[in-house]
Parts: structure tokens; sequence; C-alpha cells
């Protein structure tokens, strides 16, 4: 392939891409992600909007990327045919994955407690959690 060939290549990926970016206003209204009309938006309504981009990346991203990526390293070793060498790159996929996706699912964890302190702070009672420790505690004296 030719310089010149590779070059309008490259230039039109991404005049495709810039294109493409113009869409995501409209695709994020007509999805449902975006609480308000625009001139009616409130704090709550951000925190919202932030809470439904990250579902929407944890559990249609991420979580089919995880399982399609655990199903290759699972193939990867059932055919690895005593390759050693296979079978620890699919070992490190295994790994990797796994670990990605408890920091993905802990990181959506944290910022779920977060809004729901935010927004919703009369649902947010930590007296069960408080009397738990403080039952735990030693007696004094």
């Amino acid at each position: 392939m030719s310089h010149a060939l590779k070059s309008s290549a490259a230039h039109i990926a991404v005049a495709v891409g810039a294109t493409s970016l113009l869409a995501l206003p409209a695709l994020a209204a007509a999805a449902g992600l975006v609480p308000c009309d625009g001139v009616n938006c409130k704090f709550t309504d951000l925190v919202e909007l932030g809470q439904k981009i990250i579902n929407f990346l944890i559990f249609k991203v991420a979580a089919p990327l995880a399982a399609i990526s655990f199903a290759v390293a699972g193939i990867m070793m059932l055919s690895a045919h005593g390759n050693e060498e296979q079978v620890r790159r699919a070992r490190s996929i295994f790994w990797y994955v796994f670990v990605g996706f408890i920091i993905a699912l802990s990181a959506w964890l944290i910022v779920k407690l977060i809004v729901n302190v935010l927004v919703n702070p009369q649902n947010f009672n930590p007296a069960p959690y408080i009397s738990a420790v403080g039952a735990l505690s030693w007696p004094v004296g």
C-alpha cells in the first residue's frame, strides 16, 4: 500500500469519526440518557446524567466485553493442546479481565453511593452501620 493511499485512508477515517461525533447528542437524547430539557436542568439532573452514563458504560459496554474476553480466553485455553505459552496467555487474560471488571464494579458501587447521598440524602441512613460497629467495640472499664 502506498503512502498516499494510507494517508487518504487515515483522512477518511478521521472524517467519518468526526462526523459520527455530531450525532452523539441526538443519540443520547433518543436513548433517554439526558434527564432534562436543557433550560430546566438542575444539579440533580447533572448527577442523574452521570449515573446513567456510568450505568451504560458498566452494564452495556464493560459486562459484554468482559464476557467476550472470558470466552476468548476459554477458547484459547481449550485449543492450547499442551502449548504452555498459550495457556499462560489465556490465564493472564482471565486474570486481567477479572481484576478490571472488579475494579469497574467497585467504582460503580462508590459512584452509586455518592449519588445516593448527594441526590437523596434522606434515603441514606447510616444508623444500622454505626450501631453494628458500636456493638463490636469492647466495653470500657
